[in-house]
């Protein structure tokens, strides 16, 4: 990726040289990312778009301090439920 695309994306965490960090905390990410030996790739991945947009959207709103953490977990484990099968308790 070219320094200009990923100086334009404002929120991307990039650890690419001669990027500016937009913010103090993507700069944070960007230097613990720096230093990985390795990648994971991301475990949303696998799981159907019905539940892996909604799980994504679900754990934002765990930073917002209005959110109901456990009222919105319960609302997830049905989405699987209604997606995949039966969570394993």
């Amino acid at each position: 990726m070219s320094v200009d695309v990923a100086s334009a994306e404002t929120g991307r965490v990039a650890s690419i040289p001669g990027v500016e960090a937009p913010t103090r905390l993507t700069g944070m990410a960007s230097d613990v990312f720096a230093q990985g030996k390795t990648v994971q790739f991301w475990w949303d991945q696998d799981l159907p778009a019905t539940v892996s947009t909604p799980v994504n959207i679900a754990i934002q709103s765990f930073l917002m301090p209005e959110t109901d953490v456990k009222k919105a977990l319960t609302k997830f484990e049905d989405l699987v439920e209604d997606n995949i099968g039966p969570v394993k308790k």
